[in-house]
């Protein structure tokens, strides 16, 4: 019954997605293969990477460069999505909007330099990035297209 209802509302999702306009930025993202996280979890049992299609509202962005955005996967837990290759820029004002991204996710160890890094494009206090003192294994996405609804 549960599987029946996420189809239900995977189906009704990509509808209303396909409907959206969006402007896309890098590869085109195919709205009909939308994964929900549960799919995407158990696609990536047992594997180091995985080819998906998410979509998530996006919490902050890169005010640098705009190379990455962080999107919440659910509860308040977020992931990073970094532009593969810097190919191209997000918009540095596209918080709170949402995101259907694609490309391949897999674990990464983020270094202390990394994640100051991040902490300083994302525009963190001072007393914030000197507060991070441990390297964090987290799932990472390296996305080649990105379409903001």
């Amino acid at each position: 019954m549960k599987k029946i209802i996420l189809g239900v509302a995977l189906v009704m999702v990509t509808g209303l997605f396909a409907k959206a306009q969006g402007v896309n930025y890098g590869e085109k993202v195919d709205f009909s293969t939308i994964q929900n996280y549960e799919q995407f979890y158990q696609g990536m049992k047992g594997k180091t990477e995985v080819h998906a299609n998410l979509v998530g509202p996006i919490t902050s962005v890169c005010q640098v460069d705009g190379c990455w955005m962080k999107v919440d996967k659910g509860e308040g837990v977020t992931m990073y999505v970094n532009v593969k290759d810097h190919k191209f820029a997000l918009p540095k004002d596209i918080a709170g909007k949402k995101a259907v991204f694609t490309g391949v996710a897999s674990m990464k160890t983020l270094t202390l330099e990394m994640l100051k890094r991040y902490a300083t494009e994302e525009g963190k206090s001072r007393e914030f990035i000197n507060s991070i003192k441990e390297p964090s294994t987290e799932l990472v996405f390296e996305a080649t297209g990105i379409t903001v609804l």
